[in-house]
């Protein structure tokens, strides 16, 4: 089975950089149950710092949500924790320096507007605890060429991806465009 699941990310990788056009970047399952968008940054690895980010508690949900990205990095990696408390969710929006997020693992949704008018955003590494993906969460993110959408997702808003006319997202192999994902994941 997972040698199946293997050769089907790999066809799904192969296939998203036929028609992107780029050799920079590739899409594979690995065994840590996350789904990884490549690129060759040197700063793709390094977590970034609690000081890089501006959050909050929030009681229901117990735990942070980032509000605010302060550093300069352009590839941002959210760390699981921040101030001894697990992220919960996050919003980046109308930064228009950041080119690539990862997402922690233990962040289970990516809220409304979470990375709207992020418009130099290309790539985003989600982890595959993430179950619902917000209204508006990554619109207008104009530049946004590659996204894979784990399993794990139960909800996807309709207006998720308005404004991403670049993108190609895939899910369980598939590859949809911003207009035919909704459907796909919500039937």
């Amino acid at each position: 089975m997972k040698m199946k699941k293997f050769m089907a990310s790999a066809l799904a990788a192969a296939l998203m950089l036929s028609l992107c056009g780029r050799s920079d970047e590739t899409t594979k399952d690995t065994d840590d149950d996350e789904i990884v968008s490549e690129n060759n940054d040197k700063n793709k690895d390094k977590e970034n710092s609690e000081d890089d980010f501006e959050y909050k508690f929030d009681v229901t949900a117990g735990g942070n949500i980032i509000t605010k990205y302060k550093g300069k990095e352009k590839n941002i990696i959210i760390p699981d924790t921040i101030g001894g408390e697990r992220i919960v969710d996050i919003s980046l929006r109308e930064n228009e320096d950041i080119e690539y997020v990862s997402l922690s693992k233990g962040l289970t949704k990516i809220g409304v507007s979470a990375f709207q008018n992020c418009t130099s955003l290309t790539s985003v590494k989600i982890g595959k605890g993430v179950t619902l993906i917000g209204d508006c969460a990554f619109y207008d993110c104009t530049d946004l060429k590659n996204i894979s959408i784990p399993d794990s997702i139960q909800y996807l808003a309709g207006d998720a991806f308005i404004g991403c006319d670049k993108a190609k997202i895939t899910y369980k192999g598939n590859t949809y465009d911003c207009n035919t994902i909704y459907s796909a994941i919500n039937g």
